[in-house]
This record gives structure tokens, C-alpha cells and sequence, in this order.
């Protein structure tokens, strides 16, 4: 019994040394990260914009079948699709917005 609980204490000070090496490890990465970087967050650069503008685009699309949809048949479930898809087109424009700011 005298063994098992060596045993455990021994355990908990490993454990307690790696969460301790943890949290050293991950306060040196925050201060790195600080120094490289001048924006607490990273804008779109052209790739990622370019993916969200194609987005826009065939969100605008997507938004303008489901209108059809809801026109020709009276489906309040294509109409609420149709407003879920402007909610989409509105978050994008306003992460390109955002982008250029």
C-alpha cells in the first residue's frame, strides 16, 4: 500500500512538472507571437480573399435559386433557405469588409 501511494505521488509530480513545462511553453509562444505581429489578428491576404469573393459570388447564386424556388412554389421553407443564404452573403461582405479595413 505504502508503494502504491509513492507510486500515485510520483505520478502527480510528472504531471505536475509537464503542466508546468506547459504553461511555460505556451506564455514563450504568446510573447513571440506579440513580437511578429502587428494586428492582434491577421488580415485576409489575396488568396483568402479571393476564396471569400467566390463565395459571395456563388452565395449570391445560391440566394437567387432558393428566391426562385420560394416565387414559384410558396414554400416557406425555401423562403427561410433564401434568407439563411442573404445571412450568408452578408457575413462574407462583412469579413471582406472588414479585410480592407
Amino acid at each position: 500500500l505504502h508503494n502504491l501511494h509513492e507510486e500515485q505521488r510520483r505520478r502527480q509530480a510528472l504531471m505536475d512538472e509537464d503542466a508546468r513545462r506547459l504553461r511555460d511553453i505556451e506564455a514563450i509562444s504568446r510573447k513571440q507571437v506579440r513580437k511578429t505581429q502587428k494586428l492582434p489578428w491577421t488580415p485576409l491576404e489575396g488568396a483568402s480573399a479571393a476564396v471569400v469573393r467566390r463565395a459571395v459570388i456563388g452565395n449570391c447564386l445560391v440566394s437567387a435559386a432558393k428566391l426562385g424556388a420560394y416565387l414559384a412554389t410558396g414554400s416557406i421553407s425555401m423562403m427561410a433557405e433564401f434568407v439563411h443564404s442573404l445571412s450568408d452573403v452578408a457575413q462574407q461582405g462583412l469579413l471582406l469588409l472588414g479585410e480592407r479595413r
